[in-house]
């Protein structure tokens, strides 16, 4: 039997004695003990509200030790990813703001990449390499015809 049985029980029993003043006592008992109850509920549910945002404030500083901002292009990438021979860059908007890792999207040419939540884009020395060649072999193919050509 729990508290609260034991307590009705109890005030019952003197119900039946016919002692008002003892009666009265229990009833307040009883009433403060469902309180109590109540009360170590709310306790308990705030508790393990606590635990989880420290485990994910555990688990964002462990996400931030791994970040690391990459000059070159203006975005993040994890230690442990460029560890193991990946190159993945993160959006320094989504990180900075949010603390949301999220992955840039690779465009067309090596060195661009974008992100589809901020419109963002971001480029490389290799990308801005790329774009120069490219537009150096443009100038050579559409330059204006000359007399001398």
């Amino acid at each position: 039997m729990g508290l609260i049985e034991n307590a009705k029980d109890a005030a019952k029993l003197v119900q039946q004695i016919g002692n008002l003043e003892l009666y009265e006592k229990l009833v307040s008992m009883q009433t403060d003990a469902i309180t109590m109850l109540d009360e170590n509920w709310k306790l308990k549910d705030e508790n393990r509200s606590l635990k989880e945002k420290i485990e994910e404030q555990r688990k964002l500083l462990e996400i931030s030790e791994d970040m690391e901002y990459v000059q070159d292009g203006g975005f993040y990438v994890k230690k442990s990813e460029k560890n193991d021979g990946k190159s993945i860059p993160y959006c320094p908007l989504c990180w900075t703001v949010n603390k949301i890792a999220a992955p840039l999207n690779p465009g067309s040419a090596i060195g661009f990449y974008a992100c589809n939540i901020h419109k963002s884009q971001y480029h490389t020395a290799a990308y801005r390499e790329h774009q120069r060649q490219s537009n150096e072999k443009l100038n050579k193919r559409t330059a204006p015809l000359t007399p001398w050509s």
